[in-house]
């Protein structure tokens, strides 16, 4: 059976445009339906997490701004994606420590799974189920020990030995073949140079130096010799326990990939949306070990996956893809997380307080003064100090400053609080300034100091000729 060659680069690029041009336009349909389908969703869970689902029918309208929306909330996946393909890559790097051995690739992946899970596990537990309060040295101590202990053991135990020893073998064989390769090359580019080079009787002062080195030699190669011996005893030495290296670095490879994932740890705690209960703690736990589980799966289909690196690269793409899909249904306050930003980022949720004043069907009497800082207006509106929460388009919703203070997953429960009107039937009005308050004392004597300063730029002692204040702003008379 003939082995079919690798692809190169080139012949790859030219097949996948040529794919591209002949379905441009299915895939720009497709595309299109992914993107818009995306907005929808996104926006109503959006809508949902504030706990106004009423307000997405009157948004789906504009679809100028539905495109930005689909752009950002896309680019925080990525960067979610970014942070759970941590541990991805640092798994990887561990297997990649045995690509000398090619046809057991498989058994290398399933004891590496097998040690980076328990590390993992170990991890989970140390995060929400410790027997004693641990603090961030004693968790990573822990952590370190755990790993190195697994590790150990399981090449003392398992048949894991068998595959670290013929690595080193494996290894030991490639780097003499690389030496004389290294050694036949020096040696054919001195043939060259001396082939090159015109022979010349040698000068007086040369022989006499030849001699001189030659003595030297014969004085000192009882010590070269003695120094010989010991260097090709400390190198095999090294390469008796080349195999204990091995095993070390791998721990630590390993330790390092439990470390990172602290990250996907912290977005599936973030994510949770419910109320804590008792069983919050079992549940994101297990949630969390779940995550964990999916972030090897691309490396896994990598290895395990048979073809050149370009198919493999694919299908471990796809592989990822399929993972942050599964962390998504598993964790569905994610995408919650991912939309709250991505309001933030656009302006559709702000977090500053401003004044808008409402229009008229809406009366002083339905609003608590209190609540919402109401003042009646000349025009019979009221004017507000309120935050907005959510506006795409023309829909605008307003909530109290006091508001401000909850978290994302405590919006549903008071957003029925606030009110929903038309951007196109509010009146932003400008913020008024904010001066600290003095005791009254200061007041008959002095003058604040935002006057003092308008003094010195606008001429401020002009417009009242009868009152002249120092510089300190103290009445003169």
């Amino acid at each position: 059976m003939s082995v079919t060659p690798d692809r190169t680069f080139a012949e790859v690029l030219k097949q996948t445009v040529k794919r591209i041009l002949d379905y441009w336009t299915q895939i720009t349909v497709t595309f299109g339906l992914l993107a818009t389908g995306l907005g929808f969703v996104t926006l109503y869970l959006y809508t949902r997490t504030i706990g106004r689902i009423d307000l997405f029918m009157p948004s789906i309208d504009v679809k100028s701004a539905l495109l930005v929306w689909v752009v950002l909330v896309l680019l925080l996946m990525l960067s979610y994606l970014f942070i759970l393909g941590g541990t991805t890559w640092m798994f990887g790097c561990s297997v990649l420590l045995f690509s000398n051995l090619k046809d057991n690739q498989p058994r290398v992946l399933f004891y590496l799974t097998v040690l980076t899970v328990v590390g993992f596990s170990a991890f989970i537990w140390a995060t929400f189920f410790p027997p004693i309060p641990l603090g961030a040295w004693e968790t990573f101590i822990a952590l370190l020990l755990i790993v190195f202990v697994v590790c150990w053991l399981m090449y003392a135990v398992t048949p894991f030995k068998r595959i670290v020893r013929k690595s080193t073998l494996v290894q030991a064989r490639l780097d003499r073949a690389r030496l004389k390769r290294l050694e036949a090359s020096k040696q054919a580019k001195k043939k060259r140079l001396s082939t090159h080079k015109a022979t010349r009787p040698p000068k007086a002062w040369m022989k006499k130096w030849h001699a001189l080195v030659h003595e030297c030699g014969k004085k000192t190669a009882s010590a070269r010799r003695c120094i010989k011996e010991k260097w090709q005893r400390l190198l095999s030495w090294i390469q008796a326990r080349k195999e204990f290296g091995l095993v070390t670095v791998l721990s630590l490879s390993i330790f390092l990939t439990v470390i990172f994932a602290a990250f996907p740890i912290l977005l599936t705690i973030r994510s949770h949306m419910e109320r804590e209960t008792p069983d919050t703690v079992p549940y994101v736990a297990g949630l969390s070990w779940m995550t964990l589980i999916f972030t090897l799966l691309p490396v896994i289909v990598f290895y395990c996956f048979k073809g050149d690196i370009y198919r493999r690269t694919f299908n471990s793409l796809v592989a990822m893809v399929f993972a942050f899909c599964a962390f998504t249904l598993l964790s569905p306050g994610s995408l919650s997380q991912i939309t709250y930003i991505a309001a933030g980022g656009l302006s559709v949720r702000q977090q500053t307080v401003e004044r808008y004043a409402l229009p008229d069907d809406i009366k002083l009497q339905d609003l608590d003064a209190t609540m919402w800082k109401t003042r009646q207006r000349d025009s019979q509106k009221i004017e507000i100090e309120a935050f907005q929460l959510y506006s795409f388009g023309d829909v605008l919703l307003l909530c109290p400053k006091d508001m401000l203070s909850l978290e994302l997953k405590e919006l549903k429960s008071y957003s029925k609080f606030c009110v929903s009107t038309l951007n196109s039937k509010v009146a932003r009005k400008p913020r008024l300034p904010i001066f600290a308050r003095k005791p009254q004392e200061e007041w008959s004597c002095r003058v604040p100091s935002w006057q003092i300063h308008a003094g010195r730029w606008l001429a401020w002692e002009a417009l009242i000729p009868s009152v002249h204040r120092s510089a300190s702003g103290e009445k003169r008379g």
